[in-house]
């Protein structure tokens, strides 16, 4: 089904109950749920209801915005790269997710976090995080479990002023967890290596342990080829030179993609017959890749019909979706 009035859309992002998308003339429309203003329109009231839920079942302009070159929806909150290399945030602010001067419970358009170099960003869940021109991280928002990697940790430690991950100074790309139970960021180095931190209570880290956090970053054992990086809700995948993908974390619902179901796998297995990815996305339970001949194959939990294969039945090795033209 086509998303309403969208048709120069260049990239879409997903968040908890809404998505984004970035039009080739440097605007973004947003829709799905907006009771905490993530829709960016100036508005939180709205213009439906969804089940009592303010909420846009059509594409609505977020505000202000004219020169973006990247967009990221989180779990409440959204935030976009500028031409500028500024970084603009809206959506909920209690864990100081729009910055260093707003106070704000929530704003409904965009606000300024001052950044002048960024090349990227990631919003996760109450947390993100931008890659800068220099291969630094920055990250501000919740740092309970130690999701902004910089050797602090607990809720007193939520900072609206970004702080450096520690540690990283070559990284090309970056990708905050963005489920309500997600807690982690993972980044992608110029070594064909990857580095987490955050949250690791299964895995999600990839380094061989299930510790309960860590606050600076860990390497992902046993990647040395990795193109891509995606941080999933209590997992990650990494796909890797040759079009495989190697996922790690939370194996509950067969989203590791690799014949099992169940567990934790504390360091990277290969998903299963794939050959030719070139990108991989893993979402809540779930977890999906687009393939070098056009189609996308998805693995995991299935109840909802996720999986796009006209079933609501599990599996934990990957199958097409099918009627993708």
């Amino acid at each position: 089904m086509a998303v309403t009035g969208v048709t120069t859309a260049k990239a879409v992002s997903v968040g908890t109950s809404y998505a984004c998308a970035l039009l080739s003339n440097g605007t973004i429309y947003c829709w799905g749920d907006n009771a905490d203003g993530q829709l960016g329109n100036g508005s939180s009231a709205g213009p439906d209801s969804c089940g009592g839920v303010a909420c846009s079942t059509t594409p609505t302009q977020v505000s202000g915005i004219t020169n973006a070159i990247a967009v990221s929806a989180g779990a409440s909150q959204t935030c976009a790269v500028l031409a500028s290399g500024d970084v603009d945030c809206w959506g909920t602010n209690w864990a100081g997710e729009l910055g260093p001067t707003n106070t704000v419970p929530y704003s409904t358009t965009p606000v300024s976090l001052g950044f002048a170099n960024a090349t990227s960003v990631s919003a996760g869940n109450d947390f993100s995080c931008a890659l800068l021109a220099t291969g630094i991280i920055d990250c501000w928002g919740d740092n309970e479990y130690g999701q902004l990697g910089n050797g602090t940790t607990g809720s007193q430690t939520d900072t609206g002023t970004a702080v450096q991950v520690s540690g990283i100074t070559n990284a090309i790309a970056i990708s905050a967890a963005a489920w309500d139970s997600a807690h982690h960021a993972c980044a992608l180095l110029m070594t064909g290596t990857a580095a987490c931190w955050g949250s690791d209570l299964s895995g999600e880290l990839g380094n061989g342990t299930t510790e309960m956090e860590s606050s600076t970053p860990v390497a992902v054992s046993g990647l040395s080829d990795a193109t891509g990086i995606a941080a999933g809700n209590s997992d990650g995948c990494a796909l890797l030179s040759p079009g495989t993908i190697n996922c790690w974390g939370d194996d509950g619902s067969g989203e590791l993609g690799n014949g099992s179901t169940g567990g934790d796998y504390s360091s990277p297995v290969a998903v299963s017959a794939i050959n030719n990815a070139t990108f991989v996305s893993p979402a809540f339970e779930y977890t999906c890749a687009v393939l070098s001949s056009g189609g996308i194959d998805c693995w995991g939990t299935n109840d909802l019909g996720q999986l796009g294969d006209g079933t609501t039945t599990p599996t934990n090795v990957p199958g097409p979706v099918t009627g993708i033209p």
